[in-house]
């Protein structure tokens, strides 16, 4: 096996869905005080070793309250020997560091970073294009100072990158000790469903059921599965209503936001926001 893995990024041409879900996520964020929760991208390589061909397919994902996880799967042929198998993975694993866990049984390697820390994130993912096909790692500038332009400049990098858009997640969160409503609108690239889409989800909490919770949330029941949206309540002093929306569509993403808004408006002073 070479000492130095080849591999060619595969498809070359970024998707339209890609370039439809990037457009609808900016007019998001424009919107006042709705901000990018988390993200998720991918790629994916083309190896071929010897007469084998195979993929490797890199996740990552971004909780920017949280951690961020870098995630590389190898997806090997029947034919080709386990053995053979396992010297790529522990190639892998040598080349990008012994921090990457390995998943023996899913031949895949798993690292967590911290996402207040952008640019040493981004210059991770820079090195692993550069341990997959020999790209040279970028140079990224300072990130900006403010938490949400640094939440936007690590998936700026990344598409400009040419990493691809899987999700893309934005709320609106009111509230505080006192109960909180948290609308949020996932732009999605490659769903579960098999096809872009918006996930819409409306979720609200107090730590004690009032009359003016109960009168909120029946409004915002009514107006939600009207507009056909799933309503569940597991408890009184929890509300959840959640939509999927076919399609990439920047105009009914923005209504969407709009009506979030608007039972925002109402339900604000119940939550203590």
């Amino acid at each position: 096996m070479p000492w130095r893995l080849r591999a060619k990024p595969r498809p070359a041409r970024r998707p339209a869905s890609d370039s439809r879900a990037w457009a609808v996520a900016k007019e998001l964020r424009a919107r006042r005080g709705w901000l990018l929760d988390n993200a998720h991208f991918h790629r994916t390589w083309s190896v071929r070793l010897g007469s084998a061909a195979f993929e490797i397919y890199s996740f990552v994902t971004l909780f920017f309250d949280g951690p961020c996880f870098i995630q590389i799967n190898c997806t090997f042929p029947n034919a080709m020997p386990r053995a053979t198998a396992e010297e790529v993975m522990q190639h892998l694993r040598t080349a990008l560091g012994e921090r990457y866990r390995g998943d023996p049984k899913r031949d895949s390697l798993v690292v967590g970073m911290r996402t207040d820390k952008p640019t040493r994130l981004l210059a991770e993912l820079a090195r692993v294009e550069h341990v997959l096909g020999g790209r040279a790692p970028r140079q990224f500038g300072p990130s900006p100072r403010s938490q949400d332009d640094r939440h936007w400049y690590v998936v700026e990098a990344l598409r400009a990158s040419s990493w691809w858009i899987y999700s893309l997640s934005f709320s609106h969160k009111v509230g505080d000790e006192r109960g909180q409503l948290w609308p949020s609108l996932g732009v999605g690239v490659d769903s579960d469903r098999g096809q872009p889409g918006l996930n819409a989800n409306f979720a609200g909490w107090v730590p004690r059921t009032s009359k003016r919770w109960r009168q909120f949330r029946d409004h915002a029941a009514a107006c939600l599965t009207a507009k056909g949206f799933r309503v569940t309540e597991p408890r009184a002093e929890v509300f959840h209503a959640g939509r999927w929306l076919a399609g990439v569509n920047g105009t009914r993403a923005l209504k969407q936001a709009d009506e979030f808004d608007e039972l925002l408006a109402i339900g604000a002073d119940v939550v203590g926001g």
